[in-house]
């Protein structure tokens, strides 16, 4: 029996929600229960512009949080970011909004 089918995925945030273009908030990714011996790895995808994410983070074993830096862009407009991190099937998603 794999160790992590019983790890799941309760949520991915970034904080704070809404920055100026160029800065880089913190985003964490949180598992339901703590991670196994070894730690797991949560993929991590935005869709571009005006943010972007590492494409995982580590979360070591017995923790249920993990960290990562998302890098904006500067933008004229206000925009919409959306990060989602996938673990073991499944998805959690967080919206950042990114101002000029």
């Amino acid at each position: 029996m794999n160790p992590n089918a019983q790890v799941t995925l309760a949520s991915v945030s970034v904080n704070p929600t809404s920055v100026k273009g160029g800065t880089s908030p913190t985003g964490t990714v949180t598992l339901a229960a703590p991670a196994p011996a070894g730690g797991v790895s949560v993929e991590l995808w935005t869709n571009g512009t005006p943010a972007f994410v590492p494409v995982s983070v580590s979360i070591p074993a017995g923790s249920t949080t993990g960290t990562f830096s998302v890098t904006t862009t500067t933008t004229t407009t206000s925009m919409q970011a959306t990060i989602t991190a996938f673990y073991n099937g499944m998805s959690k998603t967080a919206t950042l909004t990114v101002t000029p």
